[in-house]
Parts: structure tokens; sequence; C-alpha cells
């Protein structure tokens, strides 16, 4: 089953105070992990548990502060 999301990429960095242009760098990143697919003002999640593995820090991933987001962010990495 796969939840679909209609949501722009402007949308999305508004909601979490990101550029857009880094919300498009995250979203193909989870996009070619398989976690997601992105189209047109939409996004679907594809492994729900992958994404929430990696929100809690369980996936191995690097730091999402340092992917180059919104100053508060990396501030609260340092």
């Amino acid at each position: 089953e796969t939840d679909e999301l209609r949501l722009s990429q402007a949308d999305l960095g508004e909601m979490a105070n990101a550029s857009r242009h880094l919300v498009n760098r995250t979203l193909a990143r989870f996009e070619r992990r398989g976690w997601i697919a992105i189209g047109y003002g939409r996004v679907a999640i594809r492994d729900a548990a992958a994404l929430a593995a990696m929100a809690a820090g369980e996936a191995g991933e690097e730091d999402p502060a340092e992917w180059g987001g919104a100053p508060a962010a990396r501030a609260a990495a340092s």
C-alpha cells in the first residue's frame, strides 16, 4: 500500500523551514533509496518504516543537518 501526499516541494519546504532546493535534493535522495516516489505536486510514500527509522536515527543515515538545511538546523546540530 502506498500513501500519497499532494504537496509541492515549496509547500514541504515551508513546512520544514527549508529551501525548495534542499527539499528537492532530499526528496531525490529518498526516491533513490526507494522510500518515496515523487511526481508533480505529490509525494508517494513507498517505505514508511524506512522513513521512520531514518527520522529516529536508526537507518545509518548521515545527519540531515549536514545536508545544508536551514541555519537553525545546522546551529542545533553544533
